[in-house]
């Protein structure tokens, strides 16, 4: 896809941060059966917001200040975890079983 350069980070169309998801958090299981856990590698850092996007770029889940996120309810698939974290924003794409 086209790509968009903004302040040194690379958009991918949808609009997800696509660079340092693996530096800054690890989502796991992944693949899922419906329950996701978040954990940051900094410390002091914080998640703020947790967001699910269908491959779409549409908003199907946003949760606060939570390190487990459940997606039971959402069908099979692949979908994009946004992370927002005091210190800066990542996303992930998972699969959901």
């Amino acid at each position: 896809g086209e790509q968009v350069e903004e302040d040194n980070v690379i958009l991918n169309p949808a609009g997800f941060l696509e660079n340092k998801a693996g530096e800054i958090a690890t989502v796991f299981p992944n693949p899922t059966e419906g329950l996701i856990n978040i954990s940051l590698h900094l410390k002091d850092d914080k998640i703020q917001e947790v967001q699910i996007y269908d491959l779409e770029g549409k908003l199907l889940l946003s949760q606060m200040n939570s390190s487990r996120v459940d997606i039971n309810k959402m069908p099979p698939g692949q979908y994009i975890v946004k992370i927002k974290t005091a210190f800066s924003t990542c996303s992930q794409k998972i699969i959901k079983n």
